[in-house]
């Protein structure tokens, strides 16, 4: 997979923001800002079981054919093999096991990075944050989008869709781009509130983005971090991201809403 299967829309979109928000507990945080990157996981460790679910892949009988000639193994099939009864049998069969454990093995390639659109989401700072107990870390969008342009093999951005209904999602050619790219960026309607911008390496390495300083625009300490990890995070800050505000986020006393108390 390269840039090109990438969705141009989502760039357009993506790059009319001007910061993407980093939810992350403590020791994620703490960890990102101490070796200067952001970690990349892949989608079987999500917290959504639909999210890039192989349950969701509607894989056809004329591409589980395709792969099968092409193996080393079952290249030689007998002619009409696809119209008859053990023929349509044995695609079922593939279609629902090993078909299935492909995908999973190709997702294990796939490596993520999630951000979001909204600062100071009440639901992202408790699922994402450790109930409060972490940070959330401001990127500008502009200036990461110029450090990919100079990264190796860039990652490249997805814009989360969210849909009301279970999407299926039919692979009948291989590198079948264009539903590929769909089928890794859309979640249930209930995950909406995320805002949710990807961004995604194809590599069968562990992935990590470096990031300098001037990529950050601010980084906010939840509402309940512990006094002694507040103390970690600001030294650690002083060290490696001098230039960078810290805030830390209060309740409001008038609405549900978090406020910024400037720290450094």
């Amino acid at each position: 997979m390269s840039q090109n299967f990438t969705d141009l829309q989502d760039i357009v979109l993506i790059s009319k923001l001007k910061s993407l928000f980093k939810y992350m507990s403590f020791d994620k945080g703490f960890h990102a800002l101490e070796h200067e990157m952001v970690s990349f996981s892949t989608p079987l460790e999500f917290n959504d079981p639909y999210d890039c679910s192989s349950s969701l892949v509607d894989v056809s009988d004329e591409l589980v054919l395709k792969m099968l000639s092409i193996s080393e193994n079952l290249k030689f099939l007998p002619s009409g093999f696809d119209k008859s009864a053990d023929g349509l049998s044995f695609i079922k069969h593939m279609k629902d096991v090993p078909m299935k454990n492909a995908i999973d093995k190709v997702l294990k390639r796939v490596k993520i990075a999630c951000f979001s659109e909204k600062k100071h989401n009440l639901l992202m700072w408790s699922h994402y944050s450790r109930n409060h107990t972490g940070i959330c870390i401001e990127f500008d969008v502009a200036k990461l989008i110029a450090h990919l342009k100079r990264t190796e093999n860039t990652p490249f951005f997805l814009k989360v869709r969210y849909s009301s209904k279970r999407d299926s999602f039919s692979w009948s050619e291989i590198g079948d781009a264009d539903n590929l790219v769909k089928w890794l960026k859309t979640k249930s309607i209930d995950w909406k509130y995320e805002k949710e911008v990807r961004l995604l390496k194809i590599t069968t390495e562990d992935y990590s983005l470096p990031i300098r300083q001037d990529l950050i625009k601010h980084i906010y300490l939840g509402s309940r971090i512990d006094d002694k990890n507040e103390k970690r995070i600001l030294e650690i800050c002083k060290n490696k991201f001098s230039n960078v505000m810290i805030s830390k986020t209060s309740l409001s006393k008038k609405e549900y809403i978090l406020e910024d108390n400037r720290i450094l």
